[in-house]
């Protein structure tokens, strides 16, 4: 009897070793030790919404990472039932802290017809709206990414204070995972 209880206690630890082994061996469990501008290097689609004074504005993003702090793409800023777009103009940029947080900063330039004659998305080109200042967080090696405004999130000519409202939002990987 002793001989099989032995047996049978081999087994349970053996299968306790392998159990523990696979854990810690899980893509779940394992963590990157650090983070660069190299963890985004390809396109990505992103909604984030403002939250302003006379309700919610919508940007939808498709950005393009080069790996090395550069970024291009364009946005659909949708306001006042139009549809503004913008593509991201020179100047535009990112950075990736080794913890993974960072900042990107979105300049644009907005065009768009305005064919009902309640907007005009060009009027933007010349207000605090054509730079964006975003915090970010990245997520799963930089698939994915969380973001939310920097202080001066709409970029006026003078800096008149903190941004009273909030834009948050976030950006998933438009390659391979």
């Amino acid at each position: 009897m002793k001989l099989q209880m032995l047996l049978i206690d081999l087994r349970e630890l053996w299968l306790t070793v392998i159990i523990a082994s696979a854990i810690v061996a899980s893509p779940f469990t394992a963590r990157a030790t650090t983070f660069s501008d190299a963890d985004l290097n390809e396109g990505a689609g992103c909604v984030g919404t403002w939250h302003g004074p006379s309700g919610d504005v919508t940007d939808l993003m498709q950005l393009n990472f080069d790996g090395l702090g550069g970024v291009t793409g364009r946005i659909h800023f949708l306001i006042s039932g139009e549809d503004c777009l913008a593509p991201i103009g020179r100047g535009s940029g990112y950075s990736i802290n080794a913890d993974g947080s960072g900042s990107l900063i979105l300049n644009l330039s907005f065009s768009g017809l305005d064919m009902d004659k309640d907007f005009n998305c060009a009027k933007l080109n010349f207000s605090k709206f054509s730079s964006q200042k975003i915090d970010i967080v990245l997520e799963r090696a930089g698939h994915v990414f969380d973001m939310a405004a920097q202080d001066d999130f709409f970029n006026a000519r003078l800096d008149l204070g903190d941004t009273p409202h909030s834009f948050t939002g976030t950006c998933t990987g438009q390659g391979q995972f």
